[in-house]
């Protein structure tokens, strides 16, 4: 074959077979690195499946990820931590389940994204918060994957709890339609609740969550929620909950998904102190039939357990200095908890 044959061959194969997945890097500390994240996610020469190793430092820009890749912070040369700021503007899109204005910093539109040692930090007051509401990591309708070690802040200089109340969520993961899909959200801080929702009728469970051994700040919006469920299915395990210093009352596990299990998350309230002071608020509020709430730790809140009146499974919770333990339990509710220094262990008024 002669040579320009040849090479006429190779060039034709190329573009019948697609790139292969490999790993690229971003930032200073390896030579040959794209310069920004969102660059080496929209690059066609990243191959879907890839990883992006993020090298540590500040990155001042909306990430949008519309391929499956993982994304890696990584440490290198000594120094750890991959911070991305707001920059001077941002896309706004529309969520397709709770029909609200969002301005994403981390945008996932496809699946599996794995995203791991990112932070999205908002800083205020430079950065005015952005208008309607922002969310620090978004998986949108459709999307899956995995969120693990990752955190969001709204402000390095201000106390933890303190910010000055941007309306939005850290974490928000969600699916209007088919396929089904499947989130995890592990080992991550949120200085703003975590959101996971999906569209009716259940048990079309269009969205499958794992939220597990995270710690949460409720988000800032009115009677904020530490993890707010709705229509989705999945465990809520290990979670460490407390509101944030601003919050008058708030809600650490807001359940209004049918079928899922609360198990082994501890919730506290604002001040434990060397006495427990409750505040305003529920530990657990259950708003659907079938769910499983188990061995969970409420501290320092008014109500322990809303049961609402719903057929739900509630045994093995341990609550504390609470003002009622559990309201509203069905009268054939059978569940065994333990309740220390509460005014009153149980207040049932179903019919």
């Amino acid at each position: 074959m002669a040579y320009k044959t040849a090479w006429l061959v190779v060039v034709l194969l190329a573009g019948v077979y697609p790139l292969s997945a490999s790993t690229y890097y971003v930032g200073t500390c390896k030579s040959g690195s794209f310069a920004t994240i969102s660059a080496a996610v929209d690059s066609p020469s990243v191959a879907p499946g890839s990883t992006i190793n993020v090298c540590p430092g500040t990155y001042q820009e909306q990430v949008i990820i519309s391929k499956p890749l993982t994304l890696h912070g990584i440490t290198a040369n000594g120094s750890s931590g991959v911070y991305i700021n707001a920059p001077a503007t941002l896309a706004e899109t529309e969520s397709a389940v709770l029909i609200q204005s969002l301005v994403p910093m981390v945008w996932v539109t496809t699946g599996p994204v794995n995203i791991q040692d990112i932070n999205v930090v908002l800083t205020e007051p430079t950065t005015p918060c952005p208008s309607p509401q922002w969310v620090g990591f978004y998986y949108a309708s459709g999307a899956s994957g995995t969120l693990n070690r990752v955190e969001f802040q709204v402000a390095f200089d201000v106390p933890l709890g303190e910010n000055l109340g941007c309306p939005g969520y850290g974490i928000w993961v969600e699916n209007s339609g088919t396929p089904a899909t499947s989130v995890t959200i592990s080992n991550s801080f949120s200085d703003a609740g975590i959101l996971a929702a999906a569209l009716e009728p259940m048990p079309d469970i269009r969205l499958k969550v794992n939220i597990t051994g995270n710690q949460v700040l409720t988000n800032p919006a009115g009677r904020g929620a530490g993890i707010s469920l709705s229509q989705v299915g999945g465990t809520v395990t290990g979670n460490f909950i407390r509101p944030r210093r601003d919050a008058v009352n708030y809600v650490g596990i807001d359940d209004d998904a049918p079928n899922v299990t609360v198990s082994g998350n501890t919730i506290v309230g604002d001040d434990l102190g060397d006495a427990v002071q409750t505040q305003s608020g529920v530990g657990i509020l259950i708003d659907a039939d079938g769910d499983v709430v188990k061995s969970n730790k409420i501290i320092g809140l008014e109500v322990g357990i809303g049961i609402g009146c719903y057929s739900a499974s509630v045994t093995g919770n341990t609550i504390v200095g609470a003002a009622t333990g559990l309201i509203d339990p069905l009268p054939s509710f059978t569940g065994s908890n333990s309740f220390f220094t509460t005014r009153q262990n149980v207040l049932a008024s179903c019919p």
